[in-house]
């Protein structure tokens, strides 16, 4: 990566990198809330999700929710420190929420697939399934999530210490 430079050219860098990252994460929640009302939508005022059982149809939803959690949390994490604040009391707790969510969907998508159900599409019909699989890059951001959310935590006690010394 080469030398690190003056400090305060790197935050402002990361800074401006982060605040990037914070308005692509807050278009991933805003299309994924609008993939929820759609859903919704579909649910209750259409016909169109009937092969879906009852399960089926709380188990999407909640996919969908979780999808909203754990990007809300990514991009406050990023718009915090965007703002000049890495190591601020909420940072490690964001990332282990967003963490967590993401571990809920592996466990749903383990223990309770979503398919199997057919589905008629323009008159042909098809069976779609679902087994019940373990992703392993899924896996790994958890590990990363959870580890990340620990290192902040230690980069906001340092911080406090530093304070205090000051």
């Amino acid at each position: 990566m080469g030398n690190p430079g003056n400090p305060d050219t790197e935050l402002a860098k990361a800074q401006r990198t982060c605040f990037f990252a914070c308005l692509c994460m807050y278009l991933v929640v805003g299309l994924n809330v609008l993939i929820g009302i759609v859903y919704l939508y579909a649910l209750t005022q259409t016909q169109s999700l009937t092969f879906l059982t009852d399960a089926q149809s709380m188990r999407s939803f909640a996919d969908i929710l979780l999808g909203i959690v754990f990007s809300a949390m990514l991009a406050e994490f990023l718009r915090h420190f965007s703002k000049g604040n890495p190591f601020g009391s909420g940072q490690s707790a964001r990332l282990f929420v967003s963490g967590t969510a993401l571990a809920l969907r592996s466990v749903f998508d383990v223990l309770n697939p979503i398919g199997p159900y057919e589905a008629n599409v323009a008159g042909l019909g098809a069976a779609v399934t679902s087994q019940a699989d373990i992703d392993l890059k899924v896996i790994a951001m958890i590990v990363f999530l959870f580890s990340l959310s620990a290192v902040i935590r230690y980069g906001n006690a340092l911080k406090q210490d530093s304070d205090s010394i000051l």
